[in-house]
C-alpha cells in the first residue's frame, strides 16, 4: 500500500499558524481574534500546548509549579474562553483538549504536568 503525502494547499483548505503565549490572557484573545479576522469564523480549537519540568515534587519551586500549570491548564482555559463566543456565534464547533496518560496514572517526576493534564481530562461514560 502506498501512502501519498498531500499538503494543505492540495486539499484546497486554508490554514495558518498563529503564534501566542498561552499563559497570557491577552495573547490568547489576540490569537483568536486574528484567526476569526483571517478566516471569518472559528470552527475548532485544539488546546495542545504543554510543558513540564521533570523533577521530584518536593524540589519544585512555586514558580516552576505555576509555569507548568499556567501553560498546560490555564492556557487551555484562556484559549477556550476566548474561542467560545466565536464558536457559538458560528453555530457550533469543537474544542479539543490534548491530555496525557500521566493525567490518569501520574508520575513522581512529573507531578505538576500530571495535575495540569488531569485538569483538562474529560471522560464520558
Amino acid at each position: 500500500m502506498r501512502v501519498e503525502k498531500v499538503g494543505i494547499a492540495a486539499l484546497k483548505v486554508s490554514a495558518a499558524a498563529l503564534e501566542l503565549d498561552v499563559s497570557k490572557e491577552e495573547s490568547c484573545r489576540t490569537m483568536i481574534e486574528n484567526a476569526v479576522s483571517r478566516f471569518g469564523r472559528l470552527d475548532i480549537l485544539v488546546n495542545n500546548a504543554g510543558t513540564t519540568i521533570r523533577k521530584q515534587p518536593e524540589t519544585y519551586s512555586l514558580a516552576e509549579w505555576s509555569q507548568v500549570l499556567d501553560t498546560n491548564l490555564n492556557g487551555a482555559f484562556l484559549c477556550s474562553q476566548a474561542a467560545y463566543p466565536h464558536i457559538k456565534h458560528g453555530g457550533g464547533g469543537k474544542i479539543i483538549n490534548i491530555g496525557s496518560m500521566l493525567s490518569i496514572f501520574g508520575a513522581s517526576y512529573a507531578a505538576a504536568y500530571a495535575a495540569s493534564k488531569g485538569g483538562i481530562e474529560w471522560r464520558f461514560s
